[in-house]
């Protein structure tokens, strides 16, 4: 549970995992890197405002599919990045949920305590669904930075224990979060809270930020990456496991403001 009540303004509605380019008749194998970016930008550029990331998802899933069956063997689609980019990520209703009751059918896997008004608050924390094995994945292509318009006594301690479950599932000595910013962080604007990416990456060619409230990308709206609440409502939700193809093709383009922003461009048509 955010500490502010703001709700997104719009949501993505995703595609099933078997849609995709296996069966697109300008795919070979041979397909650069390239060629899949220009064709993601001519989609995104030529479907409505509410379909283009959605269209975009669809339009490389299947080639995510075949990447990650073939690369093993000295596939023939490879995506090679040359510079890391930044990943900045939401946590309530992104990445996590957490209540003041616990569902009596669903146990909370983490429990916290957090002073408030001289007592101590009880959070269930739930986990969204493939969340970590979504922060394992996105890790190799990006610097995962958490921001949240939480205070820290709450974030921290489900910050770890996303850590800990992500490095528990996939062994490694590099910490999955390489950094953190809370409610003091943002920038109060209007009454509500926003983000400026600025603080975290000088170059905003080079990070975007997955968030669930479209009031967190009002200063940078090129970089957003809206996806849509979860509320521990839908314990099969896909969202984050369906973004994992788009990113990996935002993590190779050279500014992704380039793709980003063209959802900004059909809106104002």
């Amino acid at each position: 549970m955010e500490f502010h009540t703001l709700q997104t303004a719009s949501s993505l509605n995703l595609i099933p995992l078997e849609a995709g380019l296996l069966h697109h008749s300008k795919l070979s194998e041979n397909t650069s890197s390239q060629n899949i970016l220009n064709m993601l930008t001519s989609l995104m550029h030529s479907l409505p405002t509410t379909e283009i990331l959605d269209n975009a998802l669809v339009s490389i899933r299947g080639l995510w599919n075949r990447n990650q069956e073939t690369t093993r063997h000295g596939g023939y689609v490879r995506l090679e990045k040359e510079k890391r980019k930044t990943l900045v990520l939401d946590m309530d209703e992104t990445l996590i949920h957490s209540k003041l009751q616990e569902d009596p059918d669903s146990p909370a896997p983490l429990k916290i305590n957090v002073p408030f008004d001289n007592t101590d608050c009880i959070y269930y924390v739930y986990d969204r669904p493939h969340v970590y094995d979504f922060l394992a994945t996105v890790a190799q292509w990006y610097d995962l930075v958490i921001f949240t318009a939480s205070i820290s006594d709450y974030a921290d301690p489900v910050i770890d224990w996303l850590e800990n479950e992500v490095r528990a599932r996939y062994p490694s000595t590099e910490p999955v979060i390489k950094a953190r910013y809370y409610r003091q962080h943002c920038t109060y604007y209007n009454g509500i809270y926003t983000k400026d990416l600025s603080q975290i990456e000088y170059d905003l060619r080079d990070v975007a930020l997955l968030d669930n409230s479209e009031f967190s990308f009002l200063i940078n709206p090129e970089n957003a990456i809206p996806i849509r609440s979860w509320t521990h409502d839908d314990d099969q939700d896909p969202a984050l496991q369906d973004l994992l193809a788009f990113l990996n093709a935002l993590s190779h383009v050279e500014d992704v403001r380039s793709v980003l922003g063209l959802r900004l461009n059909q809106e104002c048509l």
